[in-house]
């Protein structure tokens, strides 16, 4: 991104577009993901706790491109 700034904003502003497309889609799999979790053992109770880990994680790198110049 910061080379795409500089040689090519409407690369970079392609650039961030195709990355905010790339995490909706991880976001809404692992949401499904999530819905999906079932059982109540630790297994599936640490698995659905790093599957929630990766949705926030997911959501806040989407976040930090919608907050970007090149999102607007």
């Amino acid at each position: 991104l910061y080379l795409a700034r500089g040689l090519d904003p409407a690369r970079a502003i392609a650039l961030v577009a195709d990355q905010q497309s790339v995490m909706r889609t991880r976001a809404a799999r692992l949401t499904e993901q999530v819905d999906d979790v079932q059982g109540d053992d630790v297994d599936n109770a640490f698995g659905d706790t790093v599957l929630r880990l990766r949705l926030l994680q997911t959501r806040a790198a989407l976040d930090w491109l919608e907050g970007l110049p090149e999102s607007e």
